[in-house]
């Protein structure tokens, strides 16, 4: 093994940080944002991250207003389930260099948020709702939850790859979450076949299955291979509607603000994916192409680890201004926003809020706590189709 001397060192070191510096020229500043973030080592300075939990918006953030709700959501029960008294929440917050970008800190109560996480696990994520370990795995019909629940060791089957005659190989449709075209009424009738299964997954049990667990869709099912919905299925009338709580959910944060701030106020919950996040997870900055209605507003909400969220402009080469999203916060998403690159390059580590954790007064909670200790969750709906659309006309 060759020693290198101490100037040979240098060298070598400044010419590791000239070729660091050129790559860094080459990146766009959306890229540079994510790589930030992304960082373990060092770990990324989040100073300059708008947090509207703690940040003094007038001082740091002048881009950043003010608007009152018309209703504090607190007062709804899907919200302000079990609230304290002297709780409300009747603020929301414009994001001005971001046309269309709202967001609403703490919109649900603990008590809300740990019933929608429940929801989330419990509920839907099985069928008739897609997620991503079908196409791999013969799934429990009550959902893996429910066997995570029983403590179940049974192993979960795996589907035996290239048995569906009408499956996709591996790497018929090359997933992009950059550069997808944007959705036309010509584009909806594009075959959909279903994904081939892997030939390399190993059958698990429930319990480490469910942390490899990292979407399902509800409502209008999507097509992660072609990022398109499956509109077959709405012309032959088989279409899964977006559950009721999350519909009201999206409805009402929407209906509660001032019509003046929100940008497209008729809103449809046609289609919407949750959001499975584990420490290490990331989104990588993208655009919504997929719904054929491109400014109709997109409600998110976050539960569990806050996260970093990017969001950029019309191109990657626009400075992304970094947000902390934490759990309860809503984010809206409408107008030219909804286009806009945006991205998740972060969850934030020890950032669970104390109520999500285990609670000796809930002992139902306890294994939901477990998987939040290590998880974010995020359910975003949004509307696919323009107002007037008829599927029987394409």
């Amino acid at each position: 093994m060759t020693t290198l001397s101490n100037s040979e060192r240098k060298r070598l070191l400044r010419a590791k940080a000239a070729v660091t510096a050129a790559n860094a020229d080459r990146q766009t500043a959306f890229r540079r944002a994510e790589k930030r973030f992304m960082s373990r080592v060092p770990e990324p300075d989040y100073s300059d991250v708008l947090d509207l939990r703690q940040d003094d918006l007038q001082h740091d953030y002048p881009h950043v207003s003010v608007c009152q709700l018309l209703t504090d959501l607190y007062d709804l029960p899907l919200f302000g389930e079990s609230r304290n008294a002297d709780c409300t929440c009747a603020r929301a917050y414009r994001l001005h260099k971001h046309s269309g970008a709202i967001i609403i800190p703490d919109a649900l109560s603990p008590a809300a948020q740990r019933r929608v996480i429940r929801h989330c696990l419990r509920d839907y994520a099985k069928s008739p709702n897609d997620t991503n370990l079908d196409a791999h795995y013969l799934l429990p019909e009550d959902g893996l939850w429910h066997a995570h629940e029983r403590g179940s060791k049974e192993l979960i089957p795996v589907r035996h790859c290239g048995n569906d005659e009408n499956s996709t190989g591996a790497m018929t449709h090359t997933r992009s979450l950059v550069n997808n075209e944007p959705a036309s009424e010509t584009s909806l009738m594009t075959e959909r076949p279903p994904p081939a299964a892997s030939s390399t997954v190993v059958a698990e049990c429930a319990s480490s299955l469910l942390y490899k667990l990292r979407w399902s869709n509800i409502g209008l099912l999507y097509h992660w291979s072609t990022k398109s919905y499956h509109f077959e299925r709405l012309k032959a009338g088989d279409v899964i509607p977006v559950p009721d709580d999350f519909a009201a959910i999206s409805m009402a944060v929407l209906a509660a603000l001032p019509t003046s701030v929100l940008i497209k106020p008729d809103f449809r919950p046609e289609a919407g994916i949750i959001n499975y996040y584990q420490m290490r997870s990331t989104l990588m900055g993208h655009i919504d192409h997929s719904e054929l209605v491109d400014d109709a507003p997109l409600v998110s909400v976050s539960l569990g680890h806050a996260a970093v969220f990017l969001l950029g402009g019309a191109s990657r080469d626009e400075e992304p201004l970094p947000i902390m999203l934490r759990s309860g916060d809503v984010l809206i998403m409408s107008g030219a926003c909804r286009r806009a690159y945006h991205g998740v390059p972060r969850i934030v580590e020890g950032s669970l809020p104390q109520y999500l954790e285990r609670d000796p007064e809930d002992e139902d909670w306890d294994q939901f706590a477990a998987y939040m200790a290590t998880s974010r969750i995020n359910i975003n709906v949004r509307q696919v189709f323009p107002e007037g659309f008829q599927a029987s006309t394409v």
